[in-house]
């Protein structure tokens, strides 16, 4: 942990030093500048200890034991069902993101709202050297990600627990951030992009996946019913324009059909 942490976590307290194992107390991070101790359990550094935000009600379903135990399975986020919903399968999905955002080049990459660590694990797996940071507020969520990575043995993997709004990182940290099956559950979304924008290096490129808002009347109602339950659709040109309005160019839409769209933009 000590070699892919290093010069990587930026106190949020502080904003001023970065945090780092201290030799003698290896299950918490110390800032080296303000001296603000961190936990390290059950596999993630929790940045966020006494952090308690409201959740909404898409927020607090995908924090239950039951939904992150069969998350990344066939009953979930793999099943034939989230496909025909979605209009594009998982596997399909990540090849496509992995592709568009040159991953198994990568020597960083962000997995923004990574929650049980489908595609931060994945990730790992092509980059070889390369570090990969999987950051989520969901500490059941991560409990998961990080006993799989422990399983499958792979020591390239990081996982925060921190909010998507203030990220603990240094400008330009990352050559690639990813956010897939999360902005659309953010409760500032523009904060968020703010964020990403911030910590992506230029030339570095930002994928995302999100809930893809409806047309016409139905798709106003489902829109209506989908805010009061916390999670908020997009259209592809809207979202392009706030991602070109934060730097971005060569913004592509990958896929733009039924409850789904997939993106990806290169910061200048």
């Amino acid at each position: 942990m000590e070699r892919i942490t290093e010069n990587l976590i930026r106190c949020p307290s502080c904003k001023g030093g970065y945090c780092s194992v201290n030799r003698d107390e290896k299950d918490f991070f110390t800032c080296r500048v303000c001296g603000e101790r961190f936990p390290v359990r059950h596999g993630f550094i929790d940045l966020a200890p006494e952090l308690h935000l409201s959740k909404s009600v898409a927020q607090f379903f995908m924090e239950s034991p039951a939904i992150v135990s069969v998350y990344e399975s066939r009953f979930w986020r793999r099943s034939l069902a989230a496909a025909l919903a979605l209009g594009i399968s998982f596997d399909k999905e990540a090849r496509l993101i992995g592709k568009a955002a040159n991953i198994a080049n990568a020597d960083s990459v962000l997995d923004l709202a990574c929650g049980p660590g489908i595609y931060t694990r994945a990730f790992a797996k092509i980059m070889g050297n390369g570090r990969v940071v999987g950051l989520d507020l969901s500490a059941p969520m991560l409990r998961w990600g990080a006993k799989q990575a422990k399983k499958q043995g792979l020591d390239n993997v990081l996982y925060v627990r921190a909010s998507a709004l203030d990220l603990p990182f240094e400008d330009e940290s990352f050559e690639a951030v990813n956010c897939c099956g999360a902005l659309h559950l953010f409760p500032d979304s523009n904060k968020a992009l703010d964020e990403v924008s911030r910590v992506l290096a230029p030339g570095g490129c930002f994928t995302v996946a999100a809930v893809r808002k409806g047309e016409g009347l139905l798709g106003a109602v489902r829109e209506i019913y989908s805010q009061t339950m916390g999670v908020k659709g997009f259209t592809s040109q809207g979202l392009g324009q706030t991602l070109e309005a934060r730097g971005f160019s060569g913004i592509h839409c990958h896929h733009d059909s039924r409850r789904w769209l997939i993106m990806s933009a290169v910061k200048q």
